[in-house]
């Protein structure tokens, strides 16, 4: 499996996804595709607990983290994102990631990831789905 990653974006989204980067070679193409394929993506937010009290300052004295799907206008749940669009790649609190894995675990699990050659050369990654023939979409997300 992937690790479980907290990505900030520059569009300020902070999202919890299974991630790597990778390269693109697939021939056919004028250019290579450098960027992150990112599994199951939700957004993170901190929102005040219902009910819960506040501090003096007017802070609230207890969080929750809700998670709400990256691209709800889609079913696909991997997303090829070009570089370019992140800030920064952090581990995520073991907290937070125990309850990401025990709500969206199971979609994660849905995709082996077959490398040729070494499990850490990130240049010839590719994502087989259940279900999908090579010649069919892949249904990737992102570039075209």
């Amino acid at each position: 499996m992937l690790p479980i990653k907290i990505l900030t974006l520059v569009t300020g989204e902070r999202i919890i996804c299974a991630f790597t980067e990778f390269i693109d070679e697939k021939e056919n193409r004028d250019f290579n595709f450098y960027g992150m394929l990112i599994k199951c993506p939700y957004i993170l937010k901190l929102e005040p607990a219902t009910g819960g009290e506040f501090l003096p300052d007017g802070n609230p004295k207890e969080l929750i983290v809700n998670f709400s799907k990256w691209n709800p206008y889609t079913p696909e749940k991997q997303f090829k994102v070009p570089l370019q669009h992140l800030i920064s790649i952090a581990e995520p609190d073991p907290q937070i990631k125990q309850v990401y894995l025990q709500k969206f675990g199971e979609d994660l699990d849905e995709w082996d990831l077959t490398e040729n050659g070494d499990e850490n050369n990130d240049s010839s990654n590719t994502i087989e789905e259940p279900g999908l023939s090579d010649s069919g979409d892949r249904g990737e997300g992102g570039e075209p």
